[in-house]
């Protein structure tokens, strides 16, 4: 497990039997035992092993800050339609003896699409001859944390890109009141009372508590949405955290000039998850789609439903939810061992009900 390139591939050679490829006789000295290894199969499957298990390893390890989002498997890479109800009739009351009417409802469309998203790396016979274990060593992972990054730089970039909702026609995020055929959300909120505090936390909850489906009537059916996530960048960090986590709550003010009120902190004890990701801060996230750079800031922070309201992720079935690593040998004028890499996914904004963003100035 300590052996050096050099040695590996010497003991890969005397396990295959290879003879060196130039000259056809046992391999003897550095480049013979190297060209040796190559042509056989040892050397390579060491290095695919080793290598597959780095990559792995590391892109099980890295957090994952997109757990408020639903996942699928989908079979292809043809467009995917995710159905919802729109309007949502109502049961009426029925008398004795007469015939149920007829429900009233439609459906709501939005449409995604699975891509392929891949890389290649390699390791030279030039790498083998230089002793390069450490860079070797290093490279899966790297690639490993390349993959991990891919499902977060996808879904954070889809979140500052505040894509169109198909369902309505408005932005996902935008201040307009709901109505039943309007384009409005009512789930963003700007300028300098969205700062994160408590009262614009508070208001941000009892919004998207507000949040309804409208019936074929013009009705309105309660969904009490509740959020179960806060997004935030590192800079809101503390902020966040006493906010939600505090057991009490300290009023300033002068004597004669404080308002009474309870002592608890009514915001802790609510369920919210917060999940800190600095792709929403001032530097932002680079959409690997279509390499388009989006920026946040540094005050605006999100609130999100259970997984199921929010942004969908899917997969193509058949490869776990996880990157798939092929190996390949160096021809036509080049030498070595590399390996290509493929995660094929997509995401999409499902709804906007689940959702509020606050731009916090």
């Amino acid at each position: 497990t300590h052996f050096s390139l050099l040695r590996m591939a010497e003991e890969c050679a005397r396990i295959d039997g290879m003879k060196d490829p130039t000259t056809g006789s046992d391999p003897y000295g550095a480049d013979g035992f190297i060209r040796a290894a190559m042509s056989g199969s040892t050397l390579s499957y060491v290095f695919t092993t080793s290598m597959q298990a780095s990559l792995l390893a590391a892109y099980e390890e890295a957090e994952d800050t997109t757990v408020w989002c639903s996942e699928e498997d989908v079979p292809n890479f043809k467009d995917i339609d995710i159905i919802t109800p729109g309007s949502t009739p109502r049961l009426k009351k029925l008398p004795r003896g007469g015939t149920a009417e007829h429900g009233q409802t439609d459906d709501k469309r939005e449409q995604y699409k699975v891509s392929r998203y891949a890389q290649q790396m390699v390791i030279a016979e030039e790498d083998i001859i230089d002793e390069n274990l450490g860079f070797f060593n290093a490279l899966p992972a790297e690639y490993g944390m390349a993959a991990r990054n891919l499902r977060p730089d996808l879904v954070y970039a889809l979140l500052l890109a505040n894509p169109t909702i198909s369902a309505t026609g408005g932005a996902l995020f935008n201040a307009t009141a709901q109505t039943a055929t309007g384009t409005g959300h009512a789930n963003l909120a700007s300028g300098g009372s969205s700062a994160l505090s408590a009262t614009s936390l508070k208001a941000a909850i009892t919004s998207m508590a507000k949040v309804v489906k409208y019936d074929p009537t013009g009705g309105v059916r309660q969904l009490n949405i509740k959020p179960r996530y806060m997004l935030i960048p590192s800079d809101l960090m503390f902020t966040a955290r006493e906010l939600l986590q505090s057991t009490g709550i300290v009023i300033a003010g002068t004597a004669g000039s404080v308002t009474e009120r309870g002592n608890v902190n009514t915001l802790n004890g609510l369920g919210i998850t917060l999940v800190m990701d600095n792709r929403l801060n001032a530097s932002g996230v680079i959409d690997p789609a279509t390499d388009t750079a989006y920026t946040g800031t540094a005050t605006n922070w999100f609130l999100a439903a259970e997984p199921g309201r929010t942004v969908r992720v899917g997969y193509l079935s058949g490869a776990g939810r996880a990157p798939q690593v092929r190996r390949f040998n160096l021809d036509r004028g080049q030498w070595g061992i590399g390996w290509d890499i493929k995660l094929d996914i997509g995401v999409k904004a499902i709804d906007h009900k689940g959702l509020y963003k606050s731009a916090g100035a």
